[in-house]
């Protein structure tokens, strides 16, 4: 099965395009994959702080993996990598372009999210009320990001780069 899902994976870096960007973007979800075949990611949400724990290591897996997606080459993305956990790699403007992009209402929506996206509501799952407040939140979040997207200017669709 891991052996299966890493072949999968590969063939999907392949197919988005021929970098080497992508065959690594696909040997890292692979390999992921592969290992959580194990069943360590399961045994890890038995407990409240093995899910925080599981649960920052699929959002570090998807982040980084998406910047070695999105980056020209390998060393484009290793540095990008690099700054992203190393504080004197950020360039000099990383911080006022932080403070621009970090107003109160994206703040606000960074917050939301993150406590959303967590699997804190669990032990709250039989109140009825948790779930329909849960569904609003999540389909108001829907209709903002789509907003957002739409009111955002140009972004050239992925596949024209080929």
């Amino acid at each position: 099965t891991g052996l299966n899902k890493l072949i999968v994976f590969l063939s999907t870096g392949l197919w988005h395009g021929a970098n080497w960007t992508f065959v690594l973007w696909g040997l890292w979800h692979g390999l992921l994959a592969s290992l959580e075949t194990l069943g360590w990611i399961q045994r890890l949400r038995c407990s409240l702080p093995g899910r925080i724990v599981s649960h920052i290591y699929a959002m570090l897996a998807v982040v980084l993996g998406f910047v070695l997606f999105r980056a020209d080459s390998i060393g484009t993305g290793a540095a990008m990598i690099g700054r992203m956990f190393t504080p004197t790699g950020a360039a000099p403007e990383a911080g006022f372009i932080l403070q621009r992009l970090l107003d109160p209402a994206a703040v606000l929506a960074l917050i939301v999210c993150v406590i959303a996206s967590a699997d804190l509501r669990e032990p709250f799952a039989r109140l009825k009320h948790v779930r329909i407040i849960s569904g609003v939140c999540t389909a108001l979040l829907f209709v903002l990001c789509v907003l957002n997207l739409a009111g955002a200017g140009f972004n050239p669709f992925i596949y024209f780069r080929f």
